[in-house]
């Protein structure tokens, strides 16, 4: 499925980015990988910043899950980093080499909704 993940910057603004993911379960959580350089990572608010996902939209498929939750940056330094890096390679298992400007965004969902919008004519 697709995503979109969106923050709020220390700015004030809104900023959103269609990313691939994996899940776990026991959290719950959704994992992004991406730049620290990106928009999205260093104007973040806090080490943990408010967030919402929409996974799985298309013009095929008219349902999707929005969520709303919060969002951490977990880099090379910390201790969960590796971890996550085997949880994106089972998923991902092409993925290249990751460098010291490769980071998660670990997403932790407080609240979610599933929408199906697909109407069939009777």
């Amino acid at each position: 499925f697709r995503s979109v993940l969106t923050v709020q910057t220390r700015a004030g603004y809104l900023h959103g980015a269609a990313m691939h993911y994996v899940h776990q379960h026991e959290p719950m959580q959704l994992v992004f990988l991406t730049q620290d350089t990106t928009a999205k990572v260093p104007h973040l608010p806090e080490p943990v910043a408010q967030a919402a996902v929409v996974v799985g939209f298309s013009e095929e498929e008219w349902s999707t899950v929005q969520m709303h939750g919060t969002v951490e940056v977990v880099n090379m330094k910390d201790p969960g980093y590796v971890k996550l890096v085997e949880l994106y390679e089972r998923k991902y298992p092409e993925m290249s080499e990751l460098d010291e400007h490769d980071v998660f965004m670990v997403f932790r969902p407080e609240k979610w909704k599933y929408t199906e919008m697909k109407r069939v004519k009777s």
